[in-house]
């Protein structure tokens, strides 16, 4: 069995994968090779998942928040802009 989505977990467990890799240094490094944007649904939740496997490639660090915010500005979409801060907090 190959996992395709993490959509069977619930949205709770994906939240809680993102609040993970955001606190856990460990955490992000041990998946970041396996993990993609494409295991999960919500767009808000790729967008954030894209951008830290993209500085965590460039830094080998973890994002802060505010790093996160700055990249967060430069979302043209307004919805998907306001998404993603519901799910940063």
């Amino acid at each position: 069995m190959t996992l395709n989505s993490l959509s069977t977990y619930g949205t709770a467990f994906q939240v809680k994968v993102l609040s993970s890799l955001l606190t856990h240094k460990e955490f992000l490094q041990g998946i970041h090779d396996v993990l993609s944007e494409e295991y999960f649904d919500n767009a808000a939740h790729k967008w954030v998942i894209k951008n830290i496997l993209d500085y965590y490639e460039k830094y080998h660090t973890v994002p802060t928040m505010e790093v996160l915010k700055v990249e967060m500005k430069k979302v043209e979409n307004e919805v998907l802009q306001l998404s993603i801060k519901v799910q940063l907090r």
